[in-house]
């Protein structure tokens, strides 16, 4: 099982892509911390999808980070699946049952297959800041700030 997954990681080190991503503004008002700035820069390598988790580099750090697949669907010979990965966040404000306020790192990608040949296309970083006067009782409000690929 370890030779396998060695292969795996080898074979996607080999087809992964850097992907560097930019904001032009970085400061965003938040409801509970005032100014807050968001990270300005991030590069992101997707290395490898295995069922619930991806090998993802960012800013140059590997890490395993849960994934979430959206959907999967067929176009044409290709099998394509979308999946969200939060790659970081930061809690603001948690209060227990009262206002909740963070910011998240979101990176959404389709991979598509074919023939176990795979790429990673629709490739987007977004930070979304959630935030809600009471988390027990009310659904909480997002702001999405969709980052730019250089």
């Amino acid at each position: 099982m370890k030779a396998l997954m060695l292969v795996l990681l080898t074979l996607g080190m080999a087809h992964a892509t850097v992907y560097d991503f930019y904001l032009p503004e970085t400061s965003i008002q938040t409801q509970t911390s005032g100014a807050y700035e968001l990270k300005n820069e991030i590069s992101v390598e997707i290395e490898t999808i295995l069922r619930s988790e991806a090998a993802i580099i960012i800013d140059g750090n590997r890490d395993i980070l849960p994934i979430y697949k959206v959907r999967s669907y067929r176009d044409g010979a290709f099998l394509v699946s979308d999946y969200i990965v939060t790659l970081s966040s930061d809690v603001l404000v948690d209060q227990t049952c009262d206002e909740r306020e963070a910011i998240s790192y979101k990176l959404k990608f389709s991979r598509k297959v074919s023939r176990a040949v795979g790429s990673n296309v629709n490739v987007r970083l977004e930070a979304q800041r959630e935030y809600t006067y009471d988390w027990c009782h009310s659904s909480p409000s997002y702001e999405t700030i969709e980052y730019l690929i250089k």
